[in-house]
């Protein structure tokens, strides 16, 4: 590991696998033996640490109540972790310190919660799974930082935090943003499977019927409609939540 990379990451109260991913280190087991504690890292804001989130990830995967023998992770980051990121690159250009390689915080969280987990379900971890854990990370309290951002650098909130990134140079960033507070994150934990695709023909010999729901104004027009006579069998076969019918006129 990169000392001087480790040691700015740690001097600007950055944690020990932030020190390691911005140094380059790409052994999972670097990762998986750092102390799992509740983090108050301002660049990684304590994701990197996720055994907090063991408990909810279990649940999530309990009231699913579906069969399945592997699963994948899916992440999403807060704005502010990437803001947070590119302070990270002004303070090591100014310092003169070069970056030949950071491993992205969602390799890292799958690297040291992946284990945890496969350990708990007795699953393993695969990356063609069509189980999907999604971990969504909420920073609500950051909201008034991203909109300094925005304001400071121009950019419109319809746009990505990394559109705007792409015209604004990062030691800006670092000289607008001089406090960093470690904020605390919610996730959101959420279980889905892949969608089952199923193909056939049907013949609809009645006019009254519809080839899809069909409402106006909130209120039924027809009585029943070909999705819905297809989907009530479809969902009690697939134990589904939904089905939507994409249909194609076959002339003779």
């Amino acid at each position: 590991m990169n000392s001087a990379i480790s040691a700015l990451v740690l001097n600007e109260g950055g944690c020990l696998r932030c020190a390691l991913r911005l140094a380059g280190e790409i052994s999972m087991a670097s990762y998986q033996t750092t102390p799992e504690t509740k983090c108050t890292c301002p660049f990684c804001l304590g994701i990197l640490y996720p055994t907090q989130y063991t408990q909810q990830t279990i649940d999530s995967i309990q009231s699913f109540d579906s069969e399945f023998t592997d699963y994948k992770f899916q992440v999403t980051l807060p704005p502010i972790i990437y803001l947070r990121h590119e302070w990270l690159l002004g303070k090591f250009k100014v310092s003169g310190i070069p970056l030949d390689r950071i491993v992205d915080i969602k390799d890292v969280f799958k690297w040291v919660f992946s284990p945890v987990i496969g350990q708990m379900i007795s699953k393993p971890f695969n990356l063609n799974s069509e189980f999907r854990l999604n971990f969504a990370f909420e920073c609500p309290d950051s909201s008034f930082e991203i909109e300094e951002f925005f304001n400071e650098f121009g950019g419109k909130k319809k746009e990505s935090m990394l559109t705007v990134f792409k015209g604004v140079n990062s030691e800006r960033i670092l000289n607008r943003f001089q406090v960093l507070k470690a904020y605390e994150v919610d996730v959101k934990v959420e279980c889905n499977l892949a969608p089952v695709y199923v193909t056939g023909n049907y013949l609809k010999p009645s006019r009254k019927v519809s080839q899809t729901p069909w409402s106006v104004e909130g209120g039924s027009e027809v009585v029943d409609s070909v999705q819905d006579c297809i989907g009530r069998v479809v969902c009690k076969e697939f134990a589904a939540t939904g089905c939507v019918l994409h249909a194609s006129v076959f002339v003779k």
